[in-house]
């Protein structure tokens, strides 16, 4: 099994059962007179919270496919250079002026 969907049933699994914890008690508090308006209070709030939850989420979108598309350029510009650099040292690629035996860079710093 791979590791995302062994992440997504775990989720799913404590999502579930925060929901199930949450039936029972607006469940028992509904059922006494007294208790009928906390109740309702938790079941808001919480609907609420996981509204908000899901928002924050959505407006976040943007921003994650920002931060993947600079990523993506950045591993292409990368392998661009990687490209050149290794057609310079074959000399497949030719720079005019450009002195390929020079000095060799230290190998310790």
């Amino acid at each position: 099994m791979s590791p995302l969907l062994i992440a997504v049933s775990r989720f799913a699994s404590l999502a579930l059962r925060i929901l199930l914890v949450l039936t029972l008690v607006n469940t028992i508090f509904s059922t006494f007179s007294w208790t009928e308006k906390l109740a309702r209070g938790i079941s808001g709030t919480v609907i609420r919270e996981i509204l908000g939850m899901g928002k924050a989420i959505i407006n976040y979108l943007p921003d994650l496919a920002v931060v993947i598309m600079i990523g993506f350029l950045s591993v292409m510009l990368m392998r661009l250079l990687k490209l050149v650099f290794n057609g310079v040292a074959t000399q497949r690629i030719v720079l005019p002026g450009f002195i390929r035996n020079g000095p060799a860079p230290p190998s310790t710093c």
